[in-house]
């Protein structure tokens, strides 16, 4: 596993984590939809809400991981969530960014955001 895989792996256990502190439910992890996946799926009561994770590192501190995702990323996200949705009824489209460096972990969530 590369160096890049753990940080990204490690930044989705910190993400589910986070949510399950709010209240939320973890239905799966790396959920595969078609030909992608979804970093988590998770339930807050009634709503089915799939998360996209983006972690980075100490050298990226300084920028909030979340506003480094990519308009590509972001098509590919909704259409994974379009797929997901005809199995789950009505989906939400959460990101979380985690940053992880020498300050320690810093975690932003924006919910309803695809």
């Amino acid at each position: 596993m590369t160096a890049q895989t753990r940080l990204a792996r490690f930044g989705e256990m910190v993400a589910a984590g986070y949510l399950e502190r709010r209240g939320a439910a973890i239905v799966g992890t790396n959920v595969p939809v078609g030909r992608g996946e979804i970093d988590l799926l998770v339930r807050f009561g009634d709503a089915t809400v799939a998360v996209e994770v983006k972690t980075v590192g100490s050298a990226a501190m300084a920028a909030d991981p979340v506003d480094r995702i990519s308009p590509a990323k972001l098509a590919q996200v909704r259409r994974l969530a379009s797929t997901l949705a005809a199995r789950h009824g009505r989906l939400r489209v959460d990101f979380v960014g985690v940053r992880v460096g020498s300050e320690g972990v810093v975690v932003n969530w924006r919910t309803n955001v695809a």
